[in-house]
C-alpha cells in the first residue's frame, strides 16, 4: 500500500502513508485497552481490544479510491462527493464485524457492527442517531457501489496485501450486502432491548463502551494526522504523585505564621487530614467517596491526600486526578494551590514541562503547554490544543461542563478525552451545584463507570446532595462528619429568618436598621434587584463612610476580578465597604464578612452564601450574623421546588446557627425527588440516541444540559482603565488595551485577506489576540440588548471575520457601561443614529 497516501505534505513533514497512518491509529487504539484497568460485563476486554484494533484499521479505507487519491495529491479544494471516504469506510468496517464477530449471537453482532459504522462515520464530527426514515444511504447506494467498485479495480492487492499482515480477509468487499446493512442501521435503535433485555446497567455500559471506542479513534487519529511528538508526557502517569504532607511539613518550618500546629484550627485541620491518611476504606476496591465537611478545614489537601493514598494503590501506581469545579470564575483560585504543591514536589521537573503534571481546562484557558517549543508557530499552537483537550497531564484542574459533558456526551470536542476519564480519580467540588433533576442519571453513569470502567469518584461539599444512591456499591465517608461541622470553631454564623414576602425598598429598610458594623455582603438572585439595591444606596447617599460595590457578571471579566481583589484587601486592612451581588460570590471566592444579608434561594445556595460570613471564625465563634428574605423573585433563577423545599426546612422566624446547616441540608436533600428527566435522559442512552427527539418518554443525549440557559449573544466591551496596568493580578494577568487589540485584529485579518503567504503567524496572533479580549467579553440575552425601550445595535460594531461584536470605550461611557456597575440594560443616553468612533 505504499503509494496510497491518508494526508499530503505538511510543513516540514512528507506525505503519510495510508497504511502507516491505519497501523498506527489501530495499534494506538488496541494498545490503550490492552493497557486499561476494564472490567466491561457486555464484552470481553480481549474482544473490545480486537474492534478498537478493527476500528482503526478500516477507519480511513475510503481513502483507497482513486477518486480520493487524485484529490489529496492534487491539493484539490473542490472535492466531489466520490472523494468523501467516511461513510464507505464505515459500511466496510461494519461489514467485516458483522461478518467475522461469530462468537457473538447475531443480535449482538448488529449491535457492534452499527456502533463500528457509528463511531467511523462520525470520527470528523459527532456521534449521530439514525432513523428508519432515513433515506439517505439508500440513496447514496450507488455510490458507495462505485467507490467500493472503484477500491476493488485499482487497489484491492495493496489493500490485501497490508490486511492480511492484520490477518484481515477483506474478501467480503467483493460480495457486500448493503442493503442488510442499511437494515440494521436503520432499526439500531431496537436492537439493544434484543441484546441486554432489562438490565440497565449493561444498556449504560455499551453506551460507554462505544464512547470509549469513539474517543480512542478521534483522539489518536487526531494525533497521528497531526505528527504529534507525545514525549512530552510519556510516562508520567508512573511518576508518584505527589505527597501532600511533605509540602505541609515544610509550610510549618518556613511560615509558622499560617501553619503552626499551635493554632487551634491547624490543629483541627491536622486531626482531618489524618483522618483521611489513616482511612483503611481507601483502596482500588472501592470507587465511591464522599467528603461532608465546613469552609476553611482544608477540603483542597484533603483531596490530595486521598488522591495521594488511592493512586499508590492502582496498578503501576497510574491514575489521573481530575478535580472538577462548578465555575471557571472560581478555577484559578484552586489551580494555583495545587501548582504551588506540584512546584515543592516536583521542583525543577515541574518548572522544566509544568503540563506534563498539572493543566488548567476551561473554554477560557490558555491551550498552550508550557516550556514544550521555543520557536511557537500555528502548528505548535494547534498541537497544543489537542494535547490539554485530550487531558494528557497527571492532573486536570477543570469544569463540571468540560466532565459532564464528556461522560455523558455525543460531540466530538468532548468525547475526544472521554478515554482518559477512564480509570482515573474524579473529585467533584462543591457538587450541590448540580441540577437535581440529573442527580438519578449521575448515579446510574458513575456506578458503572466505577464498578466497569475502574474509575473513582469523591463528592466533596459542605453540604452533600444525595447523588450516590447505589443499590449494591458501598460508598465510603472519608471522616467524621458530624465531629466537624458541629465543632465550635465552625460554628461561625447565626441565622435570622424571615420568609414574609418583601420589595426590594424592604430589603433596603432592612439594612439601614439592622446594620451598623464593619462591612456587609447582600446577596441577590437577579443581576437586576443587586443593580437596583446598590443605586437606591448610592442615590440616597446612605452610609457615606462605606465604599460600595456591586458584583454581577454584568461586569466584564477584568473589572470583576479587579473588584473583588480590591474588595479582599479593603477587608484584610478592617475598612468599610458593602458588598451588593448575585450568586457569583457564593462558590470559590475567598471573601469574609460579619454580616450577610441573603435573597432566599435553594438551601445549599444559602449555606454556601454563609460560607462568606465569619468564614475563618475572625470575629469568633457565633460572630458571624446572617438574615435570610424573601424578595419574591426565586423562581426566576430557581425551580420552584427548590425554593418550597427551602422555605419548609428553614421556617419562619425561626433562628439556627452554623452547627444547623449538617440536618437542615439532609431534610432538604432527602425530600428531593427529581426522577423524570433523569430517566427521559437514560432512555436515550439504552437507545443510543445521541440527536434525535423521538418519544415524550426519551431524550437523546443532546438534550443533557448542565447548564441550560445560554446567553445569546457574546459580545466584547472594550472598557478599559490605564491604572489596570499597574495592578499586581494574582495570576499574572496582562492588561492590555483592548481598543489596541481590535485593531490588531483588524489589521491581521487584512493581511490575511490581501496576502497569505504568512497565513500561519497571522493566524496564531489572531487567536492569541482573541485569548487576550476574553477579559473583555461578557454574554448577554436579547432582552438585554434589544429591549423596549432601547435597541443597542447603533452602538455595536461587527468585524466580519469571525462574527466578532464588540463596543469601543466611547459608547460604552456614553451608553451602555458603568464604572461601577459595569453593562447597563437601559442606557445611560439616548442612543444617537451616529455612533462614536
Amino acid at each position: 500500500m505504499g503509494k496510497l497516501i491518508s494526508h499530503p505534505r505538511d510543513n516540514n513533514y512528507p506525505e503519510k502513508l495510508l497504511s502507516e497512518h491505519l497501523s498506527n491509529v489501530s495499534e494506538g487504539m488496541k494498545e490503550k485497552i490492552t493497557e486499561s484497568r476494564l472490567e466491561s460485563q457486555t464484552i470481553e476486554k480481549s474482544e473490545l481490544s480486537n474492534i478498537a484494533r478493527d476500528i482503526g484499521l478500516f477507519h480511513d479505507i475510503g481513502k483507497a479510491t482513486t477518486y480520493f487519491q487524485n484529490y489529496i495529491r492534487n491539493n484539490n479544494t473542490n472535492s466531489s462527493r466520490k472523494t468523501h471516504h467516511g461513510k464507505i469506510s464505515a459500511l466496510l468496517g461494519m461489514q467485516y464485524v458483522l461478518s467475522n464477530y461469530d462468537t457473538f449471537e447475531r443480535e449482538k453482532r448488529e449491535l457492534l457492527s452499527f456502533a463500528v459504522f457509528n463511531i467511523i462515520d462520525n470520527h470528523h464530527g459527532d456521534l449521530d442517531s439514525y432513523e428508519g426514515g432515513n433515506e439517505s444511504l439508500r440513496r447514496d447506494k450507488p455510490l458507495f457501489e462505485k467507490q467500493i467498485d472503484n477500491i476493488l479495480g485499482n487497489h484491492y492487492a495493496l489493500l490485501e496485501q497490508f490486511f492480511s499482515k492484520n490477518d484481515i480477509d477483506i474478501s467480503f468487499m467483493e460480495n457486500i450486502d448493503l442493503e442488510d446493512l442499511f437494515l440494521i442501521i436503520e432499526e439500531s435503535w431496537l436492537i439493544p432491548e434484543d441484546c441486554f433485555g432489562k438490565n440497565t446497567k449493561d444498556y449504560i455500559e455499551f453506551f460507554f463502551l462505544m464512547n470509549y471506542l469513539f474517543s480512542l479513534l478521534i483522539d489518536y487519529d487526531k494525533h497521528d494526522a497531526a505528527r504529534l511528538n507525545e514525549s512530552y508526557f510519556e510516562g508520567n502517569l508512573q511518576e508518584d504523585f505527589i505527597d501532600i504532607d511533605n509540602y505541609l511539613d515544610y509550610q510549618r518550618k518556613t511560615n509558622p505564621e499560617k501553619f503552626s500546629e499551635e493554632k487551634e484550627i491547624n490543629e483541627i485541620r491536622n486531626k482531618f487530614l489524618s483522618e483521611i491518611r489513616e482511612n483503611e476504606n481507601i483502596k482500588k476496591e472501592n470507587h465511591f467517596y464522599t467528603l461532608t465537611a465546613p469552609t476553611g478545614i482544608g477540603k483542597t489537601f484533603g483531596c490530595l491526600k486521598f488522591a495521594q493514598k488511592l493512586i499508590s494503590q492502582l496498578d503501576d501506581k497510574s491514575g489521573r486526578l481530575i478535580y472538577a469545579l462548578p465555575f471557571t470564575s472560581i478555577i484559578d483560585q484552586n489551580f494555583d494551590e495545587f501548582e504551588k504543591v506540584f512546584k515543592f514536589e516536583k521542583e525543577e521537573n515541574y518548572t522544566e514541562r509544568p503540563n506534563r503534571y498539572l493543566i488548567k481546562h476551561h473554554y477560557l484557558a490558555d491551550k498552550k503547554i508550557k516550556n514544550r517549543t521555543e520557536d511557537y508557530s500555528l502548528k505548535d499552537y494547534l498541537d497544543d490544543k489537542l494535547f490539554v483537550e485530550s487531558w494528557q497531564s497527571q492532573t486536570i484542574v477543570t469544569t463540571f461542563v468540560q466532565l459532564f459533558h464528556s461522560i455523558i456526551g455525543y460531540k466530538n470536542s468532548f468525547l475526544k478525552k472521554f478515554h482518559n476519564i477512564v480509570n482515573s480519580v474524579i473529585i467533584l467540588d462543591e457538587v450541590q451545584n448540580i441540577d437535581p433533576e440529573y442527580y438519578n442519571l449521575i448515579s446510574k453513569a458513575f456506578e458503572v463507570l466505577g464498578n466497569r470502567f475502574n474509575t473513582y469518584f469523591l463528592l466533596m461539599t459542605a453540604t452533600q446532595p444525595k447523588i450516590f444512591q447505589f443499590d449494591n456499591s458501598p460508598v465510603f465517608e472519608l471522616i467524621n462528619t458530624d465531629k466537624y461541622m458541629t465543632h465550635d470553631h465552625f460554628n461561625r454564623v447565626q441565622v435570622e429568618v424571615d420568609l414574609e414576602e418583601k420589595e426590594i425598598d424592604d430589603v433596603l429598610e432592612h439594612l439601614k436598621t439592622t446594620f451598623e458594623g464593619q462591612n456587609c455582603l447582600i446577596v441577590q438572585n437577579t443581576k437586576s434587584s443587586a443593580k437596583e439595591l446598590y443605586k437606591m444606596i448610592d442615590e440616597q447617599e446612605l452610609f457615606p463612610e462605606y465604599k460600595k460595590y456591586c458584583l454581577t457578571t454584568h461586569l466584564i471579566p477584568i473589572h470583576r476580578k479587579i473588584l473583588i481583589e480590591e474588595i479582599k484587601k479593603k477587608l484584610e486592612n478592617e475598612e468599610k465597604i458593602i458588598v451588593i451581588s448575585t450568586q457569583l460570590i457564593e462558590a470559590g471566592v475567598d471573601l469574609s464578612f460579619k454580616k450577610v444579608i441573603r435573597d432566599i434561594g435553594p438551601i445549599d445556595s444559602d449555606i454556601q452564601v454563609a460560607g462568606r460570613c465569619n468564614r475563618s471564625t475572625e470575629y469568633d465563634i457565633l460572630g458571624g450574623k446572617m438574615d435570610i428574605l424573601n424578595l419574591g423573585n426565586a423562581t426566576k433563577v430557581y425551580k420552584k421546588t427548590l425554593i418550597e423545599n427551602s422555605k419548609k426546612v428553614l421556617k419562619n422566624n425561626c433562628p439556627m446557627d452554623s452547627s444547623d446547616f449538617i440536618d437542615i441540608s439532609i431534610e432538604y436533600f432527602g425530600a428531593m425527588n427529581f426522577e423524570a428527566e433523569s430517566a427521559h435522559l437514560l432512555e436515550g442512552i439504552k437507545r443510543l440516541n445521541y440527536q434525535t427527539t423521538r418519544t415524550n418518554s426519551e431524550k437523546p443525549i443532546s438534550k443533557f444540559k448542565l447548564i441550560k440557559q445560554q446567553p445569546n449573544h457574546s459580545i466584547y466591551l472594550l472598557y478599559f482603565k490605564e491604572e489596570w496596568k499597574k495592578m499586581d493580578l494574582e495570576d499574572n494577568i496582562d492588561i492590555e488595551n483592548p481598543e489596541l487589540l481590535i485593531e490588531e485584529l483588524k489589521e491581521n485579518y487584512r493581511k490575511l485577506e490581501e496576502d497569505d503567504s504568512d497565513k500561519e503567524q497571522l493566524l496564531l496572533e489572531i487567536k492569541q489576540i482573541r485569548r487576550k479580549l476574553a477579559n473583555f467579553q461578557i454574554s448577554l440575552r436579547d432582552y438585554e440588548l434589544y429591549g423596549d425601550n432601547h435597541n443597542y445595535s447603533e452602538v455595536i460594531d461587527t468585524l466580519n471575520y469571525g462574527n466578532i461584536k464588540y463596543v469601543t470605550q466611547s459608547n460604552l461611557e456614553n451608553y451602555m457601561y458603568d464604572k461601577d456597575m459595569g453593562f447597563l440594560s437601559e442606557p445611560k443616553d439616548d442612543i444617537s443614529v451616529t455612533k462614536t468612533f
